[in-house]
């Protein structure tokens, strides 16, 4: 099953693309974690830029950018750590709700949780 369909909103990001780009190849900007949930976001970037550029976005953008909140975290890992991540998602449906899993560059991270919202989309240079 593709990611999307794994996230309280995939038509924030369905909307953008033809077809909808596996997470590999993604630049991890920003890392936060909430209490709150607990909650994690992740700010990432995709290597693919729109298919469908929306009117409010700029000529000028090239790259997606994304936040991702994942609600409900628990068992989480983050091992490693790097300038410039570029790592691989895997997202899995469980019984006991969703298993995400990302890897690559000598980073590492892996957790559980609930459910997952797409906070934000937009495009940048």
């Amino acid at each position: 099953m593709s990611w999307h369909k794994l996230v309280d909103n995939p038509k924030a990001i369905a909307h953008l693309y033809n077809d909808i780009p596996p997470l590999h190849g993604m630049e991890v900007i920003a890392i936060k974690l909430n209490r709150d949930g607990p909650m994690v976001r992740m700010e990432i970037d995709f290597p693919v830029f729109a298919d469908h550029r929306p009117h409010r976005w700029s000529q000028q953008w090239n790259t997606v950018a994304m936040q991702l909140d994942f609600i409900g975290v628990t068992g989480l890992k983050i091992g490693g750590l790097d300038t410039s991540p570029v790592l691989d998602f895997a997202i899995q449906k469980q019984e006991t709700g969703l298993l995400v899993e990302a890897a690559g560059g000598g980073m590492s991270i892996h957790f559980q949780c609930e459910n997952i919202y797409i906070q934000a989309v937009t495009g940048y240079t």
